[in-house]
């Protein structure tokens, strides 16, 4: 009995540290509000590398190597982008160039009550302010939005765990372009 009871805790040790392993790894549905409309997709973390599928396209953003794409996969083309650190502020709790986290209650986000906090964070000298909605005990924001409305992003149906490296990288058999026009042919 009691070799069940160490094997079932260390399973359970195994999982917790999996979860908390991963946390920064997930897929979810996204929702993108701007003053221009809404658009919907799927977004895809591992860490500092993303991932976004959405009706517009596909972007794969690494934060590693200081890189975006824009990929094309019907005519199997891509772009590279500047990368903006910007990017990477809706993913994780940490949010470059971070300069100060306050909690600032909870907020009513999909008929559930999250922690709320306020972030100052510094890019390129400037000084943004976003809002960050949590889940108790977790790192990924359900929801990030700018203090003056200008946009928002919110996560949905969030599942945690590790996702495929390739989703990451450019396909191989893909060719790069410097122009729009030579990619809408």
């Amino acid at each position: 009995m009691n070799l069940k009871v160490a094997s079932l805790a260390g399973i359970i040790f195994i999982l917790l540290f999996t979860m908390i392993a991963s946390a920064d790894e997930y897929v979810a549905m996204m929702v993108h509000n701007t003053r221009q409309g809404v658009s919907e997709g799927r977004i895809y973390v591992s860490n500092d590398k993303v991932v976004v599928q959405s009706y517009e396209g596909t972007v794969i953003i690494r934060g590693d190597r200081k890189m975006a794409w824009a990929v094309y996969p019907k005519v199997k083309k891509y772009m590279e982008k500047p990368f903006d650190p910007l990017y990477l502020v809706a993913t994780s709790k940490r949010v470059p160039g971070e300069i100060s986290r306050t909690p600032v209650g909870k907020g009513n986000i999909g008929g559930k009550m999250l922690n709320k906090f306020q972030v100052k964070y510094a890019i390129d000298g400037k000084t943004n302010t976003v809002f960050q909605w949590f889940e108790d005990g977790s790192e990924i924001p359900v929801r990030t939005a700018t203090q003056d409305g200008i946009w928002s992003i919110e996560f949905k149906n969030i599942r945690l765990g590790p996702q495929p490296y390739d989703m990451f990288e450019i396909p191989k058999d893909f060719k790069e372009e410097t122009s729009l026009k030579a990619i809408a042919g």
